[in-house]
């Protein structure tokens, strides 16, 4: 599969999607489209979807997934 956590979650406040790292509200968002649905009430984070051009999708945080991170150059 070509999916990847991204590091962004809501599970603080349903909704409200934060880079975890910083704890900053995201201000760009690319989502899928019916993206975020919180399905069953669980799906509290945020994964680029290879399935549709890479757009994101919620899944719960547990699903097994490759990651992408981020490092700092200097």
């Amino acid at each position: 599969d070509h999916h990847s956590w991204i590091g962004a979650t809501d599970e603080q406040s349903e909704g409200q999607w934060v880079w975890i790292k910083s704890q900053r509200i995201m201000t760009f968002t690319n989502w899928k489209f019916g993206e975020p649905n919180n399905l069953n009430n669980n799906e509290n984070c945020l994964f680029l979807d290879g399935n549709s051009d890479y757009r994101w999708n919620d899944a719960p945080c547990d699903v097994r997934l490759n990651f992408i991170c981020e490092q700092s150059l200097a």
